[in-house]
């Protein structure tokens, strides 16, 4: 992680800390006040995940065409399809633009991969 991010981290958590003041300090133990910490870092992961794939769906979307995996023929997204990803921090919900090629009869996802989170 470079400087730059951590200092942006260390913003936010001082303004989280101002604005959850009650809530850290009512916390308790060491142990406690990690789980609430945790939670809250989990929720950041979630948002920030689900942020970029929305991101990378749009950036997708506003290709008019993509090749299919199988044939290469070009064939443009059909619709979204509404998935809940397994994180590593809980279910990230997420539209993935899903294209379907007449040649092949079979829908895939633009850019595989690299596009989006491993579905297996």
């Amino acid at each position: 992680m470079d400087d730059h991010l951590r200092e942006r981290i260390r913003e936010l958590s001082a303004q989280l800390a101002i604005d959850e003041k009650e809530k850290l300090q009512a916390a308790g133990a060491l142990v406690d006040l990690e789980r609430l910490t945790v939670e809250i870092g989990d929720e950041l992961t979630r948002q920030l995940t689900s942020s970029v794939l929305a991101s990378r769906a749009r950036e997708a979307a506003r290709q008019p065409l993509h090749l299919c995996p199988d044939c290469d023929k070009e064939c443009s997204i059909q619709e979204s399809e509404p998935l809940i990803l397994q994180g590593m921090r809980g279910d990230i919900e997420y539209s993935e633009p899903r294209c379907f090629c007449p040649s092949c009869r079979r829908s895939f996802f633009p850019g595989g991969e690299d596009f989006a989170a491993s579905h297996a």
